[in-house]
């Protein structure tokens, strides 16, 4: 697909800047070692794991041996660590129920998608059927709630803003599968739904972790705010790159417009569509099949060129880097934690979980 010259600049800039972060992220001792914390307690639970029956729990250590960045428990420790504590002990059990409840949510995604493959794997519901991966999904959901409970019952504010995260995850799924049948979606509603979905677990492991570590309520909140302007801005590049980004990027480009997902693409094109003529092109688009694929991709180019779409994502993006940033001014005075969390954010700038 052709691109226009800004866009190309724009991700050549992209690309450089990710290069040189992604080089400093490898070697930042603190997020190695939250790493490898991680790994040892993901594999203390596997290992506990009752042996039968072997159908149900078989499928559960392969969902969590697949290969995976482990944001989510790392948002966890950070957040824990951002008040100075280090004693990691008393955070992990927290962070491992936020990975064993994201693992849970994407074996039931991918059982209602029909997904077959999950990290270049097939995925639960195609190797041991339905029935048995919303089983195991639902150990999932149980293991990670005894977890919370557990070992967090002296901190009722953790296991309220857990159980508060599981039903928005839930509720942003139905959102999300509502909107593939709705003509129309405000930038508000697929705002709603991407907090729901994608950011509420990493601003609930941020403001857990910050909560576990003895943080005051105020303390607590800016951490969840971070972590939903994180996962806004990570979806928001992510619908951006779909449609504009390089093929190294690992997606075939334009597949959410071919299959007529309302992501902030559409949603900006509709808002900007000023004419009846410029909205019936747009409803013709919905209506071009997948197997039409170049002739959906070329109508949207030309269409996002008119309606000047790219500079209102592009604009989006920023606005959700610029409260990042004012949120980090809001934190405790810098540490090692905050320096490291700010690179491993800037790391991010495109999510592939």
């Amino acid at each position: 697909m052709a691109q226009p010259k800004k866009t190309v600049l724009f991700f050549a800039v992209i690309l450089h800047l990710q290069r040189i972060i992604t080089h400093y992220f490898l070697s930042m001792p603190l997020t190695d070692s939250f790493k490898n914390l991680i790994q040892t307690e993901i594999t203390k639970y596997t290992d506990r794991l009752p042996k039968t029956p072997s159908n149900l729990y078989d499928p559960i250590a392969y969902m969590l041996s697949l290969k995976a960045k482990r944001l989510r428990p790392l948002f966890a420790l950070f957040g824990y660590s951002l008040f100075g504590k280090k004693d990691y002990d008393k955070v992990l059990p927290f962070a491992t129920a936020l990975e064993v409840f994201h693992n849970f949510s994407l074996i039931h995604d991918d059982i209602m998608d029909c997904s077959k493959l999950r990290r270049g794997q097939p995925t639960v519901v195609e190797k041991w059927g339905t029935a048995t991966a919303i089983l195991a999904g639902d150990v999932m959901l149980v293991h990670a709630l005894e977890l919370i409970n557990k070992n967090y019952n002296q901190l009722p504010q953790v296991s309220e803003r857990f159980a508060n995260m599981s039903v928005r995850v839930c509720e942003g799924q139905q959102w999300d599968m509502e909107f593939e049948s709705q003509t129309y979606i405000s930038q508000e509603q697929y705002y709603e739904m991407i907090g729901a979905k994608t950011a509420a677990i990493f601003a609930t492991s941020l403001e857990g972790g910050a909560y576990i570590a003895g943080a005051t309520p105020q303390q607590a909140n800016v951490c969840y705010q971070l972590g939903m302007a994180m996962g806004l801005q990570f979806q928001l590049i992510d619908d951006f790159l779909d449609f504009y980004g390089e093929a190294d990027f690992g997606k075939v480009q334009g597949q959410d417009i071919v299959q007529n997902k309302k992501t902030i693409l559409f949603i900006k094109a509709q808002q900007q569509a000023a004419n009846s003529e410029q909205q019936k092109r747009l409803e013709k688009l919905l209506s071009i099949p997948e197997a039409r694929s170049p002739e959906k991709i070329a109508t949207a180019q030309l269409l996002f060129i008119e309606l000047n779409v790219e500079t209102q994502i592009q604009d989006l993006i920023q606005a959700q880097a610029q409260k990042i940033n004012q949120l980090f001014k809001e934190l405790p005075e810098s540490n090692e934690a905050t320096l490291e969390l700010q690179q491993f954010i800037s790391s991010l700038s495109r999510r592939n979980i």
